[in-house]
């Protein structure tokens, strides 16, 4: 349903269009049956700000996947909701023997060793830039995500769009910058040490499990499955299916019926390709995912965690098909290739590769132009770029693994210091 009113926020579509591999499985299945496409969608470091009276990208459930980014309703966050969730962290920090304060521990010692090399300011914390960077860093090692709102346009975004008291909602491209400047305002804190570091990540993982929770519970309305209690093998199937309708297609489950649902899942299971590999690896998920996914919404919620948790997974085979046809092709020597060799290929079942044009590419920082008349491709860059990346409906994109995060990994764990010799 659209808002209107004054208190309603801004709905702004913001250069991090940059970071959304938009997945819009039904549109290809009209062009073929069997492929998966993707659309890419360039953007600049400006900022468009789209008054209240321009409705968001929406249409009414299945009906949004044909709208030109079905990840535009999804691209939302409660202010309220953020607020709660950081000072429920704060607190729960402050109880050693809370659940919450073991996560923040455990956390911590995640980091320790890109805290001890990373730089500090004089007062031995973290500044914006080198949070932004670590945090980043984090999810990305983890879990293949890539948190929205960290690339370097976000850290821009409260000052051309100022969070105040009576906005209602903010884009999650903007929620990293709001949860650091709450930090700080209730911490009376001018930077991030170790321990409210912990802390940022922390609500960013509150964050995205609440939203989880909110779309499987929605899953399961749609589907007509009971909430508490155990589940059949079939219905768990249908809730989960439901639930990646939204979190990887942008499905408005909100507003859908379970017969929009079903006939959509009908004609995906026997036409297409994609959504049949990516049931398979959820089988493959269920079967070594502690507990069962029938014993109730736990054992479901479960499930659904180790999907969004392992979706890098489902995703490497691109990646490592992009990378085996960069390094074949002719014109590859010192980790480039020529962007005149860059042509247009359909991966089977997965997506159309090397589509995206010259701006888009220096865009990323993924071109060298020292040869103005032969750019390359600089192809490291490029595999760990949001070129590669899925859209979820959720607070990140999902990416390629990055061979050279391990090897700074093992020289962070060797220098244990900013600098070394």
């Amino acid at each position: 349903p659209q808002e209107t009113g004054s208190l309603t926020y801004a709905r702004t579509m913001a250069a991090t269009s940059a970071m959304r591999a938009s997945f819009i499985a039904v549109v290809a299945l009209i062009a073929s049956g069997d492929e998966m496409a993707f659309v890419d969608v360039s953007a600049t470091d400006t900022i468009n700000i789209r008054s209240l009276d321009i409705p968001v990208n929406s249409k009414r459930g299945i009906a949004n996947l044909f709208t030109e980014d079905p990840m535009a309703a999804h691209d939302w966050a409660m202010q309220s909701s953020i607020l709660k969730i950081v000072r429920a962290e704060l607190a729960a920090a402050a109880i050693p023997t809370s659940a919450a304060a073991g996560r923040i521990k455990r956390i911590e010692d995640e980091l320790r060793p890109v805290w001890s090399v990373m730089p500090k300011n004089k007062l031995g914390g973290m500044t914006n830039n080198t949070m932004r960077y670590t945090v980043h860093k984090y999810f990305a090692q983890k879990y293949g995500w890539s948190i929205k709102g960290l690339e370097p346009a976000g850290a821009a975004f409260l000052h051309v769009m100022p969070v105040t008291p009576d906005v209602r909602q903010v884009t999650k491209y903007i929620t990293p910058t709001y949860i650091h400047k709450v930090l700080l305002d209730i911490t009376g804190s001018e930077d991030l040490d170790l321990h409210r570091l912990a802390i940022f990540i922390s609500t960013i993982e509150h964050l995205i499990r609440a939203e989880m929770l909110e779309y499987l519970y929605s899953a399961q309305r749609i589907m007509q499955v009971k909430i508490a209690g155990p589940k059949t093998e079939g219905e768990v199937d249908l809730v989960i299916s439901a639930f990646m309708l939204l979190y990887a297609f942008g499905a408005n489950l909100e507003v859908s019926t379970k017969r929009d649902l079903d006939k959509t899942l009908t004609f995906l299971q026997a036409n297409h390709k994609g959504w049949q590999q990516l049931q398979t690896h959820i089988q493959d998920l269920k079967k070594s995912t502690t507990g069962t996914a029938t014993d109730g919404f736990d054992g479901v919620m479960g499930l659904a965690t180790a999907i969004t948790q392992n979706y890098r997974d489902w995703h490497s085979p691109t990646c490592r098909d992009a990378r085996e046809r960069l390094l074949a092709m002719p014109s590859y020597k010192d980790g480039r290739v020529s962007v005149l060799d860059l042509i247009p290929v359909r991966v089977p079942g997965s997506r159309l590769l090397f589509t995206e044009a010259q701006d888009y590419l220096r865009h990323l920082g993924t071109l060298d132009e020292t040869n103005a008349s032969n750019p390359q491709l600089i192809v490291p860059n490029y595999l760990a770029s949001q070129a590669l990346c899925l859209t979820t409906a959720s607070y990140y994109t999902v990416c390629c693994k990055s061979l050279c995060n391990d090897i700074l990994a093992r020289l962070e764990r060797a220098a244990a210091a900013p600098s070394t010799t």
